[in-house]
């Protein structure tokens, strides 16, 4: 059976665009990995960043709250001060 020469060429260039477009499957496959992978990194990053600051909230958050003690037991402890001064300012007059 004779092959026409034309037949010859389709199939060489069916062949060779296959090839091509299977390289280029290839390469969008490793690209596609690649930012997959670059993905996940970025996100095991952000996810440990958030973790930190939501510690450092937690612990501003505990700052806060003892501070806020603080202060009202200071106040406590001020008003309690002064009321010895005037106790002890009106001993000292009647005296």
């Amino acid at each position: 059976m004779h092959t026409f020469p034309f037949i010859s060429y389709f199939k060489y260039r069916v062949e060779t665009l296959s090839w091509y477009r299977m390289e280029e499957l290839r390469f969008t496959a490793r690209r596609t990995e690649d930012n997959t992978r670059r993905s996940m990194e970025a996100n095991i990053d952000l996810q440990s960043r958030i973790r930190t600051l939501e510690e450092d909230l937690r612990l501003e958050k505990e700052w806060r709250t003892s501070l806020q003690d603080s202060i009202v037991t200071d106040r406590t402890t001020m008003a309690e001060l002064q009321k010895q001064i005037e106790e002890t300012e009106e001993i000292r007059l009647v005296i």
